[in-house]
């Protein structure tokens, strides 16, 4: 807008069509300094954009993302568990208070 003196439409367009390397074509001739303002756009642009997305993905992946629904699924599973005992550690003493409560 600043550079070429475009309506705010425009140049969105080309801003858009030029970070997602579409190129449909110019919508108005560009002037010297708007042709180096569109280089500077799609280096600096596609990076930051490339970026964005490789950061997404390694949050998704790698991050809160799978604990969150891993614990959320064992919630599920823990809801829905009725007249259950848990014995932690199956050593020998485990091992007798397993059998005895068999017995029981």
């Amino acid at each position: 807008m600043l550079i070429e003196g475009w309506s705010f439409s425009d140049s969105l367009f080309m801003t858009v069509i030029t970070l997602a390397t579409i190129g449909y074509g110019e919508t108005h001739p560009l002037s010297e300094l708007g042709r180096y303002f569109t280089i500077a756009l799609i280096v600096f642009g596609t990076g930051v954009v490339g970026y964005g997305i490789s950061s997404l993905t390694l949050m998704l992946l790698q991050g809160d993302l799978p604990l969150y629904l891993r614990r959320r699924k064992m919630e599920k599973v823990i809801v829905r568990i009725n007249n259950h005992i848990i014995i932690c550690g199956l050593s020998r003493t485990g091992q007798y208070a397993l059998d005895e409560l068999i017995s029981a």
